[in-house]
């Protein structure tokens, strides 16, 4: 089941894949932390790191398997007309 706010926003998500990326790699804990927790292949290695990883953090997070998941289902909540 997904964990997403009651009106879930894919550029507010892309946001905050952003800022995750850019808070790991300045070395806050709480970020590194929460990488760590869903690829803990990058643990002690913040410079290896990749907007794909966090994306995929950010996504497991929400609940989703994956980002490409997260964003299909956020893009299928849109109206039609909105749809990319």
């Amino acid at each position: 089941m997904s964990q997403l706010p009651p009106s879930p926003d894919f550029a507010y998500e892309r946001k905050r894949a952003k800022a995750l990326l850019r808070d790991a790699k300045a070395g806050d804990p709480a970020a590194i932390a929460r990488l760590t927790a869903h690829l803990p292949r990058l643990a002690g290695t913040p410079g290896a790191l990749k907007l794909a990883d966090t994306q995929f953090v950010i996504a497991r997070e929400r609940g989703f398997e994956s980002w490409p998941k997260l964003k299909a289902h956020l893009e299928a909540l849109l109206p039609a007309g909105e749809r990319a």
